[in-house]
C-alpha cells in the first residue's frame, strides 16, 4: 500500500516539475523586462526562438501557426535565424505569457489544456481556446486565469 502512494505521489510531482519547466522554457526565450520585449517585437523574433517556444507550449506545427494567426508553410519557410514581423512576433509573446500564466497557474499542464478547452459561461458557453486567436481574446482568458490564481471566479 505504501509503495502505491510513494508511486502516486512521484508522478504529482513529476507533472508539478514538467508544468514548472514548461513555464521556466518560456520565460527563458520571452525577455522580463517590457522594454525589451517592445525592442523585440520591433525587431521580431526568429523563428528559432519561435520553434522553442511552440515546444515549451507542447502544441502542434498547425496548432501553433493557427494561434499565431499565420500560414503553416509561413513559418516552414523561414530559415532558423529569419525574423518573423512585428505583428507575428506580438502575437508569439500574447501566445506565450497565456500559456506560462496558466501553466504557472495550474500547475499541470494537462489540466491547464483541459480548462482551455471547456465551455465557459463567462466566455459564453464557448471555450477559452476559441478566444486565443486574437489579442483582445487573449487578454480575456489572461483576466480569467488571474482571478483563478486569485480566487476570484
Amino acid at each position: 500500500m505504501k509503495k502505491r502512494g510513494q508511486r502516486k505521489a512521484a508522478r504529482i510531482i513529476l507533472r508539478l516539475n514538467t508544468a514548472t519547466e514548461r513555464a521556466k522554457a518560456i520565460r527563458s526565450v520571452i525577455p522580463q523586462d517590457p522594454l525589451a520585449r517592445v525592442a523585440l517585437i520591433r525587431e521580431g523574433i526568429k523563428k528559432r526562438q519561435v520553434l522553442q517556444l511552440r515546444e515549451a507550449m507542447n502544441v502542434g506545427s498547425a496548432e501553433f501557426a493557427q494561434l499565431l494567426n499565420v500560414d503553416q508553410k509561413t513559418i516552414s519557410l523561414k530559415t532558423q535565424s529569419d525574423r518573423f514581423n512585428p505583428r507575428v512576433t506580438e502575437r508569439a509573446l500574447e501566445m506565450a505569457r497565456v500559456y506560462e500564466l496558466g501553466l504557472s497557474v495550474f500547475n499541470d499542464q494537462d489540466k491547464f489544456y483541459s480548462w482551455l478547452q471547456k465551455p465557459l459561461s463567462q466566455f459564453q458557453g464557448k471555450t477559452p481556446y476559441s478566444f486565443l486567436d486574437t489579442n483582445e481574446g487573449a487578454e480575456l482568458v489572461e483576466n480569467a486565469l488571474l482571478r483563478i490564481e486569485h480566487g476570484v471566479y
